[in-house]
């Protein structure tokens, strides 16, 4: 449903008023003295909040940069510093597993087919709130600003639906390969959708028909499907 308030998707609104609509306890969407300032901190708070107990999970984050001028990807983790360009990393166990996997694979898948030269702005860390244990001490945590949403040139990937594509599927292929690494498997990545799907009427019925996704040789995309 829409906010009465703002009249747009919950959805749109400040994390702090959505946790709340969802029926968060005031502990957890309102932990400072600003909703400025809930609004940071309640997304770790809310994703711990919904953890059972026993789950494995991980807390990621999808960011865009600023300001004007700035081109590329960064990663980061919890850390004591401001963003300073250090790495002095603090926070919940595995998280510098997770960022890494995370950071190497947007760059490789990026890099693969988009833009060769895609900026890599680095593995960093620094005291945001987001990632601060002491908001969700349960899960590793990463954040990545994908790119600056302040420079044109990299807004136009940001508007590519494929681009983004690229990259969301980047995110799922890194934390299966961080559990992987974490539990000492071999990573086995899903395969992408299959292409040209059809359906066709036949007598007494209909036949539906498709062709496995394209293999890769660059490793962007999943595993090739072994059956249908």
């Amino acid at each position: 449903a829409d906010s009465p308030t703002s009249l747009r998707p919950r959805w749109e609104e400040s994390s702090r008023y959505y946790s709340q609509f969802c029926g968060a306890p005031a502990s957890v969407y309102d932990g400072s003295t600003s909703d400025p300032s809930d609004d940071v901190g309640n997304r770790s708070r809310y994703a711990a909040w919904q953890n059972e107990p026993g789950e494995d999970a991980v807390y990621v984050a999808w960011h865009t940069n600023a300001p004007d001028g700035g081109r590329g990807t960064s990663t980061w983790v919890y850390g004591p510093n401001s963003p300073d360009g250090q790495y002095l990393f603090s926070g919940v166990e595995g998280s510098d597993l997770l960022a890494q996997k995370i950071h190497e694979e947007i760059l490789s898948d990026v890099r693969a087919t988009w833009l060769p030269d895609w900026k890599d702005r680095g593995l960093l860390s620094a005291w945001f709130g987001e990632l601060n244990p002491a908001h969700n001490p349960e899960m590793p945590a990463a954040l990545v600003e994908v790119a600056f949403h302040a420079t044109a040139a990299d807004v136009d990937y940001l508007a590519e639906p494929k681009f983004r594509q690229t990259v969301a599927r980047a995110y799922m292929q890194a934390i299966i390969r961080y559990f992987a690494a974490r539990d000492g498997y071999e990573a086995i990545l899903p395969p992408d959708a299959p292409t040209r799907v059809a359906v066709r009427a036949e007598a007494g019925g209909v036949r539906v028909s498709w062709q496995p996704p394209p293999s890769d040789t660059e490793d962007v995309g999943g595993h090739a499907p072994d059956t249908y």
